[in-house]
């Protein structure tokens, strides 16, 4: 990953017309934004490991009930949302813990992480 930027040098900005990403939306990284590397696996659009946090959260709502912010986003609190996942991770994994108290934590979807190793990369470069 890191050595895209410099493996394109030869190109230059009037050959590059677009780049697209894709992504599976909700699936969520936290990085080091001293290192770009990830301080813990992906955690997936999909993954229920986070269904303990929701249940928290459901709780709190007047009448315990999922539903509760569905009238102001239209979805149902769930595991599937990326804040969630943040909290998860803030929970459960020290070296995330860590880098928040350092001021060194990033957090983004994996479209934000890729478009951010690839600026950091090429700005780093171009400076080197």
């Amino acid at each position: 990953m890191y050595n895209v930027c410099v493996h394109c040098t030869c190109l230059n900005d009037d050959f590059i017309l677009g780049v697209g990403i894709t992504n599976q939306r909700e699936t969520t990284i936290v990085w080091d934004k001293l290192t770009g590397q990830p301080l813990y696996n992906a955690i997936v659009w999909l993954d229920t490991r986070t269904s303990s946090t929701v249940d928290k959260l459901i709780a709190k709502t007047p009448q315990k009930d999922k539903d509760h912010l569905r009238a102001y986003c239209g979805l149902p609190i769930t595991t599937y949302f990326s804040a969630v996942k943040l909290r998860w991770l803030m929970e459960n994994v020290e070296p995330v813990r860590k880098a928040i108290q350092e001021n060194r934590c990033l957090f983004g979807t994996v479209d934000s992480w890729l478009l951010w190793v690839i600026s950091y990369v090429c700005v780093q470069y171009m400076y080197n």
